[in-house]
């Protein structure tokens, strides 16, 4: 009887090990299948700018791909964004729309932008 259980644990064992794998073989696929965007946007003066709109459009798009926008220190991050190459665009009221093409958001880690200084108007 004992030889039975022991088939059955050992069974019960070997299914939950499978399914362990599973999940973390889909995790770990979802986790490469996305990346992140991150930086900081400033006045002039390297002041924060909180507020400011952060739109990731595709080359040529006209629709953003996704938008956020900078917290009470100036900084953003955008997760879950398909790899891609795009242009970022920031607006914020009191300056002047900053566009800049050919950021490539790359799914094994977090793409950081340079401090973006928005020039007045």
């Amino acid at each position: 009887m004992s030889v039975h259980s022991g088939g059955r644990a050992a069974t019960c064992l070997r299914a939950a090990l499978l399914f362990s794998a599973v999940l973390w073989t889909g995790a770990s696929a979802n986790a490469q299948s996305s990346g992140t965007l991150s930086g900081s946007v400033q006045d002039p003066a390297g002041a924060a700018v909180p507020n400011a709109a952060v739109q990731l459009f595709l080359p040529g798009g006209t629709t953003a791909a996704l938008a956020s926008k900078t917290n009470s220190d100036g900084l953003f991050r955008i997760a879950g964004i398909r790899p891609e190459t795009y242009e970022v665009r920031i607006e914020a009221t009191g300056f002047a729309r900053f566009v800049t093409p050919g950021v490539v958001v790359d799914p094994a880690r977090e793409t950081t932008l340079p401090a973006i200084r928005l020039e007045v108007g």
